[in-house]
């Protein structure tokens, strides 16, 4: 496990900037002025320079464009002129859910605690900032289309993941049937699951980014990608309903400040780069930057509105373990964008 302490000067976890919000002092590229239709409510006005900053652990599952938002604020300096000092402790795959219900994180950043959700645990969404999901299927020739994996094999990381969950969506979303129709092998991770597909191990493979920019120069064929018009709850600020409600301000504060990092991030080439570099170690020249940035742009939703079909259709992944569960029910009590609506009413909707 490794994490960064965010302090009032720099910060390290992505988060989206505010449409009016200015660049904090000390960033390294100058403020974009964020776009009218997420323009702050009346209620979210500033915080108080005098008021002491509020101490917040946040957990982050990965190092991908999905996650950047909260580096990004972070980085940015968004959490600290939210008077927010952060921890930001990496806890790969689904060793988050155990440290969200090992109370080790006020707030996880990443795909929604379904796992303590349903082991009773009171998970609440408070923001959703990526509303489908970035995964695309791709495959060998002769495959053209998802229709051609009858009879073929897919890679993803592995059974239980939110990967494998996907992949298995995707079919299912399409009239094939997992394992009957088409075999969902275990790969590995992002990059031994690209290499089964490449090697030809594997017919074909879930891949997010940055694999799917190296999937085309490879010869693969994008065999399916939902977008935006399969709604799916896929990131999203996370925490319990006891810290909300003992700590409802300081939510609605890193709702803000990750909200600001995602508007930046979608109109600022340049702050993009520079914070996709960071956080991935990466070394990308512009034109891979540029790639990387058209597409990521689309993936950040401000104002960070959920629905209630993506809540539903998130939980229905794990169908399995919630065959018990009215999931119409559950996704009620699980996604609560009463904050989101509060900082930005224009449009509200539950």
């Amino acid at each position: 496990m490794w994490y960064v302490r965010v302090g009032l000067g720099w910060a390290l976890v992505a988060v989206v900037i505010g449409c009016a919000a200015p660049a904090p002092a000390g960033t390294s590229s100058s403020a974009v002025p964020a776009p009218a239709a997420v323009a702050p409510a009346a209620v979210a006005s500033p915080v108080a320079a005098e008021a002491p900053p509020a101490s917040v652990t946040a957990c982050i599952p990965a190092r991908s464009d999905v996650i950047l938002p909260v580096f990004a604020a972070q980085e940015g300096g968004y959490l600290a002129q939210q008077r927010l000092d952060a921890n930001l402790p990496y806890f790969a795959g689904g060793q988050v859910d155990a440290a969200l219900a090992a109370g080790q994180c006020d707030f996880v950043f990443g795909a929604g605690g379904v796992g303590p959700l349903l082991q009773g645990l009171d998970v609440v969404v408070v923001a959703v900032t990526t509303t489908f999901s970035p995964g695309q299927l791709w495959g060998r020739a002769p495959l053209r289309t998802i229709a051609d994996l009858k009879g073929h094999s897919v890679g993803s990381s592995g059974p239980g993941s939110l990967s494998w969950r996907t992949a298995r969506y995707f079919l299912q979303v399409n009239g094939l049937a997992p394992e009957q129709d088409v075999a969902v092998l275990s790969t590995g991770d992002s990059v031994s699951t690209f290499g089964a597909v490449t090697s030809g191990r594997v017919d074909a493979a879930l891949l997010f980014s940055p694999a799917t920019f190296e999937a085309k120069k490879e010869g693969l064929t994008l065999l399916y990608e939902a977008g935006s018009s399969l709604p799916l709850l896929n990131t999203a600020i996370v925490t319990t309903q006891r810290y909300l409600g003992a700590n409802r301000d300081v939510v609605r504060r890193m709702v803000r400040g990750i909200t600001d990092a995602m508007t930046r991030l979608k109109a600022d080439e340049t702050f993009y780069g520079a914070q996709i570099g960071t956080f991935t170690g990466a070394t990308m020249d512009p034109a891979t930057v540029h790639e990387y940035w058209s597409a990521a742009s689309n993936l950040y939703t401000v104002p960070p509105r959920g629905t209630h079909a993506g809540a539903v259709a998130a939980l229905s992944l794990y169908a399995e373990e919630a065959a018990n569960e009215n999931l119409d029910a559950l996704a009620q009590r699980w996604l609560d964008i009463s904050i989101v609506d509060e900082l930005y009413p224009s449009g509200a909707s539950r």
